[in-house]
């Protein structure tokens, strides 16, 4: 389902490292799911772009993290690419997350940039995500 993403190995990337503003270390562990691709992009080319900017997810799911001891969020992010490789829309349906979270998301991945499409298709995109932090 959208918000329980894939457990295959191959489809699985975790980042547990991170840093606050405050230099104060954060174990935030992020779980890339297998993502719904239709267009003129090849999964994997998503996916590469995906882990390359994870330290943006990283970076606004640290906003989550203020006087809490744990916190888990599973997200699915859908965007249409357009034919020149900008995010034209994107959703996150159904997170439950701070608005400050949520803006900080939607402003990272805008800025993402795809391979623009050869033939002038769209591609769509739906990417579960799951995040998590627990202090000792």
């Amino acid at each position: 389902e959208a918000n329980n993403p894939s457990t295959e190995a191959s489809e699985n990337a975790e980042i547990q490292t991170g840093y606050s503003n405050t230099n104060t270390y954060i174990p935030i562990n992020i779980l890339f799911g297998k993502p719904k691709v239709t267009g003129y992009l090849d999964m994997r080319i998503v996916r590469e772009i995906f882990m390359h900017r994870k330290a943006d997810l990283r970076r606004c799911y640290a906003k989550e993290l203020s006087n809490t001891k744990s916190f888990d969020a599973n997200i699915t992010i859908r965007i249409t690419i357009s034919q020149a490789g900008n995010i034209s829309k994107l959703t996150i349906p159904g997170a439950t997350l701070k608005s400050r979270t949520k803006e900080c998301l939607y402003n990272a991945i805008y800025r993402w940039q795809f391979p623009a499409s050869k033939n002038g298709d769209l591609t769509y995109v739906e990417y579960p995500i799951s995040f998590s932090w627990r202090t000792e």
